[in-house]
């Protein structure tokens, strides 16, 4: 059953298409509109003439009005948990381990040739009309379909036969790439705290996948990534979801549960025969590893973790911190990027992985709200490219954001630089809100 939410008005968006119907929040049998009918303004002033303040929404839709916008608030990074090695061990992870011990991983620059995606990052203007909202839905109807899968997959009677779903969720990434990559990994740096461990999941594959790009890995080596990445939290599933649904501290008993959902991933992963790739099992397995041995589930080091791993591993650490979890707020983006960064220098994480991160999202990650030299608000849409400080961004007075944004590329522009990030704010929100 979808969870549904009172939120303010103004948190409706013209030319959306919602999901769900909009209900009155005193009077849930009250439609105030119907299912795939599309936000109007005249609607909004309807609703706002009638001292209507607040509605009810489905939690999908909440996410998809938020999509594109930074959730970060927090600039702290909380320490990482001391996390434990699993004891736990089935079929498919002895399997696994015995090709670990005796494999000599071949490097990134090994796996293939570059893709001939056409991949395409326009410099100078914002992404195509009506793209964001059609790359929303269809994400949310990716996450769906994973949920789906995750499902039946960890159904002991479940189809295990098929693995579309996947294939098809990774295909239609790798398409959005090639269209736009900015607004690709501006959705996918741009997380919404429901429908875990899918949604998570969904937006690790695009941050992955860009990055995998950025690195020229071939197609057949971003399918088996991408698929490890859609599948390496259905052990969540099995260990059981609600034990980790707290604000408090992980307890060691937590920990190690949490160290035996990807030996049960693979063991998901593994009742579907050759259909999923040993490198994308790998995927899943090592993808909470770190270089410096101080992951799980077995506490290997960088030698030891598979190439696609370590491009796994990146993009999912940056997804979780850009989360908003029970015990903390989102962590804004630049923090989250300058704690990657310090985890490289530790050894926790690969420095190419990070360095292609860096040219795919830039230092203050796409969807970011930062603060410019020249008083106005900005919010990053494009990458710099290897000017990780320079990206391309909209900006707009803070006492006129109603108003269209300018777009500007940092990199064309001597006078205006970013002097730091700022929290997520939803300023036309905000500016609705006066207004009506």
């Amino acid at each position: 059953m979808t969870r549904c939410k009172r939120v303010p008005l103004s948190t409706l968006r013209v030319g959306t298409v919602l999901m769900a119907p909009v209900t009155d929040p005193t009077d849930s049998r009250i439609t105030l509109l119907g299912q795939g009918v599309v936000v109007t303004r005249q609607f909004i002033d309807r609703l706002v003439a009638r001292g209507v303040e607040s509605v009810v929404l489905s939690q999908r839709d909440i996410a998809l009005l938020h999509a594109f916008s930074s959730q970060g608030r927090r600039t702290k990074v909380p320490p990482a948990h001391c996390y434990v090695q699993s004891a736990d061990r089935n079929d498919h992870s002895i399997e696994l381990d015995k090709t670990i011990e005796s494999s000599e991983f071949s490097s990134l620059a090994e796996l293939g040739e570059t893709i001939a995606t056409g991949a395409t990052r326009p410099s100078d203007c914002a992404y195509a009309e009506g793209l964001p909202h059609q790359w929303a839905v269809q994400g949310a109807e990716q996450i769906e379909s994973l949920e789906e899968f995750m499902s039946d997959s960890s159904d002991s009677a479940g189809d295990k036969s098929e693995i579309g779903p996947l294939w098809k969720t990774c295909c239609e990434l790798i398409d959005c790439i090639a269209e736009d990559a900015d607004a690709l990994v501006c959705l996918s740096c741009t997380p919404f705290d429901c429908d875990y461990p899918s949604r998570h999941a969904v937006h690790v594959a695009g941050i992955a996948l860009a990055v995998g790009t950025e690195m020229g890995l071939d197609r057949a080596s971003l399918i088996d990534l991408g698929i490890g990445c859609l599948i390496h939290d259905i052990g969540m599933n099995v260990v059981g979801l609600r034990t980790f649904d707290s604000k408090e501290t992980l307890s060691r008993r937590q920990l190690q549960q949490l160290a035996d959902h990807p030996v049960k991933a693979v063991e998901v992963a593994g009742q579907f025969g050759d259909k999923i790739a040993d490198a994308s099992k790998l995927v899943a397995y090592q993808i909470h590893e770190r270089g410096d041995g101080s992951g799980y589930p077995r506490g290997v080091i960088a030698s030891q973790m598979h190439p696609l791993s370590k491009i796994a591993s990146v993009a999912d650490a940056l997804v979780g911190m850009l989360t908003r979890r029970k015990h903390r707020m989102a962590i804004q983006g630049y923090h989250v990027m300058a704690s990657l960064l310090n985890d490289m220098k530790a050894g926790k994480f690969d420095a190419r992985v990070m360095r292609a991160l860096l040219q795919s999202a830039s230092l203050y990650p796409l969807g970011s709200y930062v603060k410019l030299n020249n008083d106005l608000i900005g919010r990053v849409i494009r990458t710099g490219g290897t000017q990780f400080v320079k990206p391309t961004v909209e900006m707009w007075h803070r006492d006129h954001v109603d108003r269209a944004p300018v777009v500007v590329n940092l990199k064309h522009e001597s006078e205006i630089r970013i002097t730091g990030s700022m929290p997520a704010v939803d300023h036309r929100n905000r500016t609705l809100r006066r207004v009506a």
